[in-house]
C-alpha cells in the first residue's frame, strides 16, 4: 500500500530537506500469527523458532499481546529472537535514515531488553527519538504473564505487580512513567489522554487534574494528544459538537507541551458509522483519511494551523 524501499528513502530525504523528522512504529513485543517464524514454530516441534515464542501447551496455547491470540508474544529472553529484533531496529535507522521510533506496548518486554535496545539504537543514531507507548486501558491482572516489565532477571517482582494492579489506571501509568524514565526521556502521555477524554466537558476540573498530573512527573517531557487509533475520535466523543471540539483543541495547546495529532484530528474527522464502531471497536477510528474537505474541515484545519504556529513561536 505505501510503496517500496526507494519510496521511503525519497520521503525521508524530502522531509529532512524541510526540517521534518520521520519516526516509524516499532513493535518489539509481538508479531502476526501468520508470520513464517511462528507458523514454523507451530508446525514443527524441532523448529529453530520454537523458543522464539512462549507456548504454554504446544502448538495452540501460547502467550500473546494481552489476550489477543492473533498476535503471539515474542520471547525476548531468547537471545536469537532478541538479536533479530535489535537488528531490525538498527536496519531502519541505518538503511533509511529515519529519526526514531514510536514504540508499541512498551510494558510488554523485559527491562533488560530496553537496555539493549537503547544501546544499539544509539550506536546507529545517538539522537534518535524513542517515544514509548505506556498504556493500561484494557489491561487487567489476568494479563500479568504477558507483561515482562513486572519482572527482573526473569523473576517476578511482587512490589511492581502490587503497585501496578492495586491502583487506578492513571496511577498505574504514572507509576510506570517513573519506572521507564530510567530508559526513556520522553513518552506519550496516556494519563492526559484519559483525563481529557473523560473530563472534556468540565474544563476547570480538567485543568486541575492535568496540573496535578504534571506536577508528579519526574521528567516533564510528555507528548499530549486527544485521540489515537485505539480510541474513539475526539470529536465523536464530543457528539460531533464543533464548538466543544475546538474549545478542547485550544485547551490542548494551552499547556505548551509537544502535541501529537492522529491523522484526521486536525480537520475534526469523526466516525461515519457509529453502529459499526460499536460492533467493530476501533475500526471506525481507522478509516482512511478524508481528503474531501468541506467548510467545517477547512475551518478546523485553519484553527489547528494557527495553534501550531502560536506554539512554535513560544519555543
Amino acid at each position: 500500500r505505501f510503496g517500496e524501499d526507494e519510496d521511503l528513502k525519497s520521503l525521508v530525504n524530502l522531509c529532512h530537506k524541510n526540517r521534518i523528522k520521520i519516526i516509524l512504529d516499532f513493535v518489539p513485543n509481538h508479531c502476526s500469527r501468520f508470520h513464517p517464524h511462528f507458523l514454523d514454530a507451530q508446525k514443527n516441534p524441532e523448529s529453530q523458532y520454537r523458543n522464539w515464542f512462549i507456548f504454554l501447551k504446544w502448538p495452540k496455547t501460547y502467550l500473546s499481546f494481552l489476550d489477543v491470540a492473533d498476535i503471539p508474544k515474542l520471547n525476548l529472553e531468547n537471545q536469537k529472537c532478541r538479536n533479530y529484533i535489535l537488528e531490525s531496529a538498527k536496519y531502519w535507522l541505518a538503511e533509511f535514515d529515519i529519526d526514531g521510533y514510536r514504540i508499541d506496548h512498551a510494558i510488554g518486554p523485559p527491562f533488560d531488553f530496553w537496555q539493549d535496545f537503547i544501546k544499539v539504537v544509539a550506536e546507529v543514531k545517538n539522537d534518535a527519538i524513542l517515544l514509548p507507548e505506556i498504556w493500561f486501558r484494557g489491561v487487567n491482572l489476568l494479563h500479568t504473564p504477558t507483561l515482562w516489565y513486572l519482572r527482573e532477571n526473569k523473576k517476578w517482582r511482587l512490589n511492581r505487580i502490587i503497585s501496578s494492579f492495586l491502583s487506578s489506571q492513571n496511577q498505574k501509568q504514572d507509576y510506570c512513567y517513573k519506572l521507564f524514565s530510567n530508559f526513556f526521556d520522553i513518552f506519550l502521555d496516556f494519563t492526559f489522554l484519559e483525563l481529557i477524554q473523560k473530563h472534556f466537558f468540565e474544563p476547570e476540573t480538567l485543568k486541575r487534574l492535568v496540573s496535578n498530573h504534571f506536577s508528579k512527573l519526574e521528567k516533564p517531557n510528555s507528548y499530549l494528544f486527544l485521540d489515537n487509533h485505539d480510541t474513539s475520535r475526539f470529536i465523536y466523543l464530543c457528539q460531533n459538537d464543533e464548538k466543544e471540539f475546538t474549545e478542547n483543541l485550544k485547551l490542548l495547546f494551552s499547556f505548551g507541551k509537544p502535541t501529537v495529532f492522529y491523522y484526521g484530528t486536525e480537520i475534526g474527522m469523526s466516525h461515519q458509522n457509529p453502529e459499526r464502531y460499536r460492533l467493530g471497536k476501533d475500526r471506525e477510528a481507522r478509516r482512511f483519511m478524508n481528503w474531501n474537505f468541506g467548510a467545517k474541515e477547512e475551518k478546523i484545519l485553519k484553527l489547528t494551523q494557527s495553534l501550531i504556529k502560536n506554539l512554535r513561536s513560544q519555543k
